[in-house]
């Protein structure tokens, strides 16, 4: 295979482009970097220029049915403490928006906020989800042959 693929994206389907990219212009910082019409299906790229990330949301806008119960598939995003999670949350609050939390989950998930997007798309912010540890954890299981799953 060669290299790992490398994630640069993740499309989600919309009923507003412009409603969709205003609230993940105010909750995460994005801009619409690129935007096209592919046969009747308007598209968005949001990204952050300022940062130069190869990761962007795609945005399509097709017409769907809401699901009956929200899932809980979501983005995580990494806060750099618990205020600011406080922050998020009480805006996503005073918008109609805040899921749940904040709320402390345990030692790997820690402290963090589910919000929704106004397609009903999950966003949470955390702060203390030390990833990088455990990855570093998994590894050091895996060779000693006790890897998960």
């Amino acid at each position: 295979m060669g290299r790992t693929p490398r994630l640069t994206h993740v499309a989600l389907r919309v009923k507003n482009i412009e409603k969709s990219a205003a609230f993940y212009r105010k909750y995460l910082g994005l801009e619409v970097i690129a935007q096209r019409q592919e046969h009747k299906t308007r598209v968005a790229w949001l990204g952050n220029p300022r940062v130069k990330e190869d990761f962007v949301i795609v945005l399509l806008e097709l017409p769907y049915e809401a699901s009956p119960q929200p899932s809980y598939d979501h983005f995580g995003l990494d806060l750099p403490t618990r205020e600011a999670v406080d922050e998020y949350a009480a805006m996503a609050e005073a918008d109609g928006l805040l899921e749940f939390g904040p709320e402390t989950m345990g030692p790997v998930a820690n402290y963090l906020c589910l919000i929704r997007d106004p397609d009903g798309n999950g966003i949470e912010f955390s702060y203390g989800q030390d990833i990088e540890s455990v990855l570093e954890n998994h590894t050091a299981e895996k060779e000693r042959g006790k890897g998960r799953i």
